[in-house]
């Protein structure tokens, strides 16, 4: 089961119409309500794309932040409300006219404040493509505004290599100009922030430090929703 749904092909619906929707229809989204006693400052941003297959992805989180059990994250289908159209419109726009406006450079800056950070999760889905992680629009503007705001990115050990982010062309052919987003309206408000699509480009190739995946990589730890409330909705996605 993916994530979600593919907007333009209109396949199957993933993880998020068949498990989140109908069990969080009250206005919250996940990550309230599992913390509505103690809401947690957010210190993690997950920058990830919903073309991958949910239960790794949630394993792929848990390897990163398994030394962090109570570290808050941003998780975007998970803290935003997933409602009507015009609910997660709402969300993501903040009320404001332009992306900085918006709820992921207001994330950023609230991780920025707590001294934290982001990790970049790609998936099989994007490197068996061709087209790498950075393919998504939405992916390549959070590195930016991470960088733009100078939150540190990590890279995930496991799907950090050069075909996992920037696809068959590698970083020589990559150009985020090329993106894509699953909504159409999502791709022109991204295209109309951008000034300098160069500067974004560089930016991104050093912004991401490749990894080489080992044998001995799955064990890495240490990269500061909470960890236990991600290993329930794994355990539920399984079962």
């Amino acid at each position: 089961m993916m994530v979600g749904e593919n907007h333009k092909t209109n396949k199957e619906p993933g993880f998020v119409d068949t498990c989140i929707k109908p069990h969080h229809a009250d206005g919250r989204g996940v990550a309230l309500t599992y913390n509505d006693a103690n809401p947690l400052p957010v210190t993690l941003m997950i920058s990830h794309c919903w073309s991958e297959p949910v239960t790794a992805f949630f394993r792929d989180v848990l390897i990163v932040t398994c030394d962090t059990p109570n570290v808050g994250m941003f998780i975007c289908f998970l803290a935003l409300y997933q409602g009507t159209e015009l609910e997660l419109n709402a969300q993501v726009n903040q009320g404001g006219s332009t992306m900085n406006e918006g709820s992921f450079w207001q994330v950023l800056e609230s991780v920025a404040q707590q001294c934290g950070r982001m990790i970049v999760i790609s998936n099989r889905n994007e490197l068996s493509s061709g087209r790498g992680l950075y393919s998504r629009l939405w992916c390549t503007w959070e590195v930016w505004c991470a960088v733009q705001q100078d939150v540190p990115i990590k890279i995930h050990p496991l799907t950090g290599t050069e075909a996992h982010l920037f696809g068959s062309g590698g970083k020589a052919g990559f150009t985020a100009r090329h993106g894509k987003c699953g909504r159409e309206h999502d791709e022109l408000k991204i295209n109309a922030a951008v000034s300098d699509w160069d500067q974004i480009d560089e930016a991104i190739r050093k912004a991401s430090k490749l990894t080489t995946v080992t044998d001995d990589t799955v064990s890495a730890k240490g990269l500061g929703l909470s960890n236990s409330a991600m290993a329930r909705l794994l355990r539920g996605v399984e079962e």
